[in-house]
């Protein structure tokens, strides 16, 4: 029995949403079809609408790069798992080093 293996993307600051748009043109007319490795594809926040809406016809997921422990409030920037799960998101990345160092984040 294999074991699933993930392949997570996790974007940072590099694409626009017309950058992501091409880039997904591009990623569908790949041969990967491995149901072994489960692919999360994480943006920035302006792109997790449109790439919900391009994930719905692939077995990849969608992920967010960041959340905020609490649910709502006067949270400047920040965005709740509410929030992420309503636009589709399965999976989120947390405890990022350069938050850490750049901007003195703790736990």
């Amino acid at each position: 029995m294999f074991r699933n293996r993930y392949c997570i993307a996790n974007w940072k600051m590099n694409y626009s949403i017309s950058q992501a748009k091409k880039f997904f043109s591009d990623w569908k007319n790949k041969e990967l079809n491995n149901s072994h490795i489960k692919t999360i594809f994480c943006p920035s926040f302006t792109e997790l609408f449109i790439i919900s809406e391009m994930l719905k016809t692939s077995s990849s997921e969608l992920g967010a790069q960041n959340v905020f422990y609490d649910s709502y409030g006067a949270f400047t920037g920040e965005i709740s798992c509410n929030m992420l799960k309503e636009v589709g998101c399965e999976w989120v990345i947390i405890g990022h080093s350069e938050r850490r160092h750049i901007m003195c984040e703790n736990n």
